[in-house]
């Protein structure tokens, strides 16, 4: 260390070089800033084509602040989403992970990432982790999001009302939902005075 500090120091390249990176990283939460644009510009295109080359717009964009953004979370998640969207589902959910991993799979990050999954389809995914951010935390207020952000990712009634039940039970809106999943569960089974108590309820 003190032979690389001492060759540091006479090297009167090494200066110069150091004020370079300084101003150019001034850019660098601008250009994050305007990949983050361009990544929702594109999620709102109607045409195909248009939106492909948004996205890849995006992409440059954040590959070229790799070396000064690249490990930060804000990078990871929306790289990621852009990979996915651009079908490149290997590069997004490698970001994704990295993004787990070095926030040892805290709540908030297993929830959001549960979401941004959702979005692009992967529902499958996305509900492995919100169970696994429902389990992993003894905070109640985070069960009940973790349980209604489940419910809504449902594979058929019974799962729902499982996830709904789970759900906080002061939120007018679950109690809501489930009392009409109770009911079009009745029906399903042919029980018409139970669906109609429920859909009261």
């Amino acid at each position: 260390n003190d032979y690389l500090m001492e060759s540091v120091s006479k090297d009167s390249s090494i200066e110069p070089a150091r004020q370079r990176v300084m101003e150019e990283a001034k850019i660098v939460p601008v250009a994050l800033d305007l990949g983050i644009v361009m990544l929702r510009l594109a999620q709102q295109m109607q045409d195909p084509a248009d939106r492909q080359r948004e996205l890849e717009k995006a992409e440059e964009t954040f590959v070229a602040i790799q070396g000064i953004a690249g490990e930060t979370d804000e990078y990871r998640m929306f790289l990621g989403q852009v990979y996915y969207w651009l079908g490149k589902h290997e590069e997004g959910r490698a970001l994704f992970d990295e993004l787990l991993e070095a926030n040892d799979r805290s709540f908030e990050i297993l929830a959001g990432v549960s979401a941004l999954l959702r979005e692009v389809g992967e529902t499958t995914n996305a509900r492995r982790l919100i169970e696994e951010a429902y389990e992993a935390t003894e905070v109640e207020a985070e069960k009940h999001l973790a349980a209604r952000q489940r419910a809504v990712m449902h594979q058929d009634l019974d799962d729902e009302i499982v996830w709904l039940e789970r759900s906080d039970p002061q939120d007018i809106s679950v109690q809501a939902t489930l009392s009409t999943t109770l009911g079009s569960q009745a029906l399903q089974r042919g029980d018409d005075a139970a669906a109609v108590e429920d859909e009261r309820h």
